[in-house]
């Protein structure tokens, strides 16, 4: 770390579109997931915001790397526990790519995911559920019914469902996402086993233990 703020300590002063400042904004995204990932959220923010202020400087305020930007400094806040702060960088990550790709492409999709679960923290459960009914219509469409990345988006809404009390949605859900990632990852996949286990949860919850237990054991 300290290699990483001695090499970007003068990047904020370099021209814009400097391939040297392009460097160091990477550098710094880098640098703040290694961080985040250690729970150093307050030690990672600042790089991130020095990235994204770069990045709006290099680019203009509605370029995709912009949005990447925003999506970075958005979950960041979001482990930290400030979604309301998230909220806002979220929201102008899906404008910026759903005016760069069109509303239907899998990018989009991720930023409504993301969205949906600060959505969701902030207990608006019926403002986030839409967002994700759309990534699953959008990733169906861009991957297929059958592809994994399918599979995430059905577990994310059977998330939602199970929240807003439809245990039945969830569960034809989560059944859907199962079937998909044992056919690409094969039975014994910690996705899989992961989904079982939402599974059982939610087979529970509809007073069905019995049918549950097999699920976990």
């Amino acid at each position: 770390m300290p290699h990483v703020l001695t090499a970007t300590e003068f990047s904020d002063a370099l021209p814009p579109g400097d391939p040297v400042a392009s460097d160091a904004r990477w550098l710094l995204d880098r640098a703040a997931a290694y961080l985040q990932s250690r729970g150093h959220y307050g030690l990672a923010r600042p790089l991130l915001e020095r990235a994204l202020a770069g990045e709006e400087t290099s680019q203009g305020l509605d370029h995709p790397a912009v949005a990447r930007r925003l999506n970075a400094l958005a979950l960041l806040l979001f482990d930290e526990g400030d979604p309301a702060r998230a909220r806002p960088l979220l929201a102008r990550a899906v404008a910026i790519n759903e005016a760069t790709y069109g509303p239907d492409h899998p990018v989009v999709a991720n930023d409504m995911t993301n969205l949906a679960a600060v959505l969701l923290e902030l207990g608006q459960a019926d403002q986030a559920r839409p967002l994700l009914e759309r990534a699953v219509t959008i990733n169906e469409a861009a991957y297929g019914p059958d592809h994994p990345e399918t599979a995430r988006s059905l577990r994310n809404l059977a998330s939602i469902a199970r929240q807003t009390g439809d245990p039945a949605l969830c569960r034809r859900l989560l059944t859907r996402a199962l079937m998909i990632d044992e056919a690409a990852y094969g039975p014994d996949h910690p996705v899989v086993v992961a989904s079982l286990g939402e599974l059982a949860a939610v087979v529970h919850d509809l007073g069905e233990a019995e049918a549950a237990l097999p699920l976990v054991l």
